[in-house]
């Protein structure tokens, strides 16, 4: 799949279940934005503004907004980091119903929160594992730096600069060889270390495709996302009322973050499709599916037409013939890993 089929097929799976993905990723994105938008116009930003950095301040105003700052920014961060953990329950719930329906069935949001769910603790434990091995990358050099300005040896502070010239290509070239991560947890019933291990095993030899790809679809979602906040960010700006602005400002991310969010997991689940048809021969297994149950076969990497629900319960099950039970597998499958 070249950058514009791909992409195409990303929204054309997101039109044809775009009620299910929008709820799925809704019911996280939703409530967590408006209270960001909240936390952060009171606690924040709002004692910025009540920070005059021209005029003369007593020190009682200025040590009253150090307090409003130092109650406002942990609860800031521990909304933000909730929002984080919670999108990562949402983008596994995209993937599930966009790999269903991409297979031919369907699969409700319900379904697929109650799914991600139950796949949570490895999800979270790939992507734990993956924040550790790129600080673990940086560490080192890291380390230098900060030694050698504190102790005022310019020399250590440069060996330890230099040393992360190279590091910053390896941290890149790991972070996309692991991007296929969630896919394969969802899909194939992995482990956090074996999805890793699986994601850049579908990445090797592809990396390049793979990288230009996805960072062309962040661009693309980035300019969508700012077109979209444009008009909510200017009516906020027009409200005195702080409460008002908060609210406005936090129904326009949430429109950003349900249009966007959904597309670039969708972009992964069909790269990780796209490099199973171009190792492993996916696309025989969905043509012989195709021909067993009397539907049309398209071309490798369009989206097929809705064919019959999956009578699971859970994630969608396999085609018949077991095309995901090879290698990873899939849950309660022959081949399949319990995670």
């Amino acid at each position: 799949m070249g950058l514009g089929e791909l992409l195409d097929g990303a929204f054309k799976l997101l039109r044809a279940d775009f009620a299910r993905l929008l709820l799925a990723v809704g019911v996280v994105v939703v409530p967590t934005q408006l209270l960001l938008s909240f936390i952060g116009d009171y606690l924040v930003f709002g004692p910025l503004e009540t920070l005059d950095v021209g005029a003369q301040q007593p020190p009682e105003a200025f040590e009253s907004f150090l307090g409003d700052l130092a109650r406002g920014i942990p609860a800031f961060v521990t909304v933000a980091l909730l929002q984080t953990l919670l999108l990562l329950l949402a983008t596994a719930a995209v993937v599930s119903i966009g790999a269903a329906r991409y297979l031919g069935g369907q699969q409700g949001p319900a379904d697929a929160l109650r799914t991600a769910g139950r796949r949570f603790p490895v999800l979270l434990g790939s992507q734990v594992l993956v924040a550790l091995i790129l600080i673990a990358a940086v560490t080192v050099p890291l380390v230098l730096v900060v030694a050698g300005a504190f102790l005022g040896q310019d020399a250590l502070a440069a060996v330890g600069g230099l040393a992360f010239l190279p590091l910053i290509p390896l941290a890149v070239y790991l972070y996309i060889a692991f991007a296929l991560a969630v896919p394969a947890i969802m899909l194939e019933g992995t482990g956090a270390v074996a999805a890793l291990r699986r994601s850049s095993q579908l990445v090797k030899g592809r990396w390049w495709p793979v990288f230009g790809i996805l960072v062309v679809a962040w661009i693309v979602v980035g300019i969508v996302g700012s077109a979209l906040g444009v008009i909510p960010s200017a009516l906020a700006g027009a409200f005195e009322n702080q409460s008002a602005r908060a609210l406005v400002s936090g129904i326009g991310a949430s429109i950003t973050g349900l249009l966007t969010e959904p597309v670039t997991a969708l972009v992964v689940l069909l790269l990780y499709f796209d490099t199973r048809i171009r190792k492993e021969g996916f696309d025989l297994e969905m043509r012989n599916r195709a021909a067993t149950s009397g539907e049309p076969f398209e071309e490798p990497g369009a989206l097929p037409r809705p064919g019959e629900p999956w009578v699971s319960p859970g994630i969608p099950g396999p085609p018949s013939g077991g095309a995901l039970e090879q290698p990873g597998g899939w849950p309660g499958q022959p081949g399949g890993s319990p995670g």
